[in-house]
């Protein structure tokens, strides 16, 4: 009988081993249980933060691309204006150097008018001494 309670003994505590181990088992799965719980609330995070960067980049995408058509507008308006400026320039160098060979034209003119005038008046002074010596005699 004394091996026959020995063996009971033996159940006994492989039992009490045995509901030891369960119930750690069992924390452990509420804890994983816990872990896991914890794991899906940071993917969640991670999801909600990458689809805030997803719309920042998307949002980014679009001011560039607008920035870039913008910047191309001004390099083609820069163009127009340089090429106003040019044709311009070149339509106040011809009207200058019109207005110029007419100036030049008038000078040149003038000055031979001048010089018909003061030969004109060197023959009216020769002319009128001339007159007064006749008148003299």
């Amino acid at each position: 009988m004394e091996n026959i309670e020995k063996m009971l003994n033996q159940i006994l505590e492989n039992q009490m081993s045995m509901q030891e181990d369960i119930r750690e088992l069992k924390e452990n799965q509420i804890s994983m249980q816990e872990d896991m719980i914890k794991m899906q609330d940071d993917m969640k995070e991670l999801k909600e933060n990458q689809e805030k960067v997803q719309q920042q980049l998307t949002k980014q995408s679009i001011i560039q691309e607008q920035m870039a058509r913008d910047i191309k507008l001004l390099a083609e308006g820069h163009e127009n204006i340089l090429e106003i400026i040019e044709r311009r320039d070149q339509e106040l160098k011809k009207e200058f150097s019109d207005r110029f060979d007419e100036i030049e034209a008038a000078i040149s003119d003038i000055s031979n008018d001048v010089r018909f005038l003061e030969h004109k008046g060197y023959q009216n002074e020769k002319e009128l001494f001339k007159i007064k010596e006749s008148l003299k005699v």
